[in-house]
């Protein structure tokens, strides 16, 4: 899409559907877990959260309410999870399926926008007309692998989920 002005740079608006600019960046600091995270927006099927992490995770996480969706807008760390190991990095959007136990392992601090699809899942959209060249290219998408470092990893003992 071609902007030939800003999309932010409005100076008036009418009507009840008027755009917001939220600068998540003066939000607080966080802790090592996904649910000391700040709640941003919400409704009954989307909540979205702004998170922090600084440290890696020293217990497990899984959200029983809704699929999962982590934008990594900043930072690199490794997710270990059910599925096993993957490398994420600043620019990365990791589908966490509901009930997926999973953790992160800082490279650097990580700053994450959590958008939880609540009471509900994430779908592909219908592809129309354009078939299965419409939306991305699935051959881009990367996989979590069991490998050595998802089993060698030290994993939190019983009753340790977070």
């Amino acid at each position: 899409m071609y902007h030939p002005a800003p999309p932010t740079g409005w100076t008036s608006w009418e009507g009840p559907l008027r755009p917001r600019a939220f600068d998540l960046v003066e939000l607080g600091a966080h802790g090592a877990s996904p649910w000391h995270a700040h709640e941003v927006l919400h409704n009954a099927h989307l909540r979205l959260r702004w998170w922090r992490c600084k440290v890696s995770m020293a217990h497990l996480a899984r959200n029983a309410d809704g699929d999962e969706l982590l934008f990594v807008h900043a930072g690199a760390a490794e997710l270990f999870c059910d599925y096993g190991h993957l490398s994420i990095a600043a620019g990365d959007y990791v589908v966490l399926p509901r009930g997926t136990m999973w953790r992160l392992e800082c490279k650097k601090p990580v700053t994450l926008l959590l958008i939880e699809a609540t009471n509900s899942s994430y779908q592909l959209p219908d592809k129309g007309l354009v078939g299965e060249h419409a939306i991305f290219d699935p051959a881009m998408l990367d996989l979590p692998a069991i490998d050595g470092a998802s089993r060698n990893r030290r994993r939190p003992g019983p009753g340790k989920c977070a």
